[in-house]
């Protein structure tokens, strides 16, 4: 400093981090979406279950709908076109559910081929165009990969009570169940 208390020089390092940066947000991403498929894995989707659902959305509402939604016959799948078309498959699957969200939402891929999405309304009318929209998406986008079979997927929806998202999953998972035992692809 100078005689009067001013700075009068500053000595300093300066370092670019950049691809230290860039290295933790490919690893943060690596850690939270599925490789396959590029939603969010298992465990990002249990986490964010946990934080978001039954709190307040940015419209102070609460609630909105549980998918939940499966490949028709994924095993036969596997075994008719190889586990490589099965992957195909999944893919497509992944594809489907971000083309019928179209942003809105969260959606995760538990295992296998299951696959669980969140939309953060309590318009329970909207449930079964969107489950319309995950099957016609999946069936085109399985045809435009050159799948050699029909993809089809089987999906259920359950609204969410504002801190009930256990009940929400088990009331998708038993009406998944049941859309299998009428012949899926519904």
């Amino acid at each position: 400093k100078d005689e009067e208390g001013r700075p009068y020089y500053l000595l300093g390092v300066f370092r670019d981090i950049t691809q230290q940066a860039n290295e933790e947000a490919r690893l943060v991403a690596r850690a939270q979406f599925d490789g396959l498929t590029r939603v969010h894995n298992s465990g990002a989707t249990r986490s964010w279950m946990r934080e978001h659902i039954g709190r307040p959305r940015a419209d102070g509402t609460r609630g909105g709908m549980l998918f939940l939604l499966d490949v028709d016959h994924f095993k036969g799948v596997n075994d008719t076109i190889g586990h490589q078309g099965g992957d195909r498959a999944l893919i497509c699957v992944a594809n489907a559910l971000r083309q019928a969200f179209s942003g809105r939402g969260f959606i995760g891929r538990l295992g296998g081929d299951e696959f669980i999405a969140y939309l953060g309304t309590s318009d329970t009318a909207e449930a079964a165009p969107l489950a319309r929209a995950i099957q016609e998406n999946a069936l085109r986008l399985g045809r435009e990969a050159g799948l050699p079979i029909d993809l089809t997927v089987s999906s259920a929806c359950s609204p969410l009570a504002p801190e009930a998202s256990d009940a929400a999953y088990q009331g998708a998972d038993r009406a998944l169940y049941a859309a299998k035992e009428k012949g899926r692809n519904t």
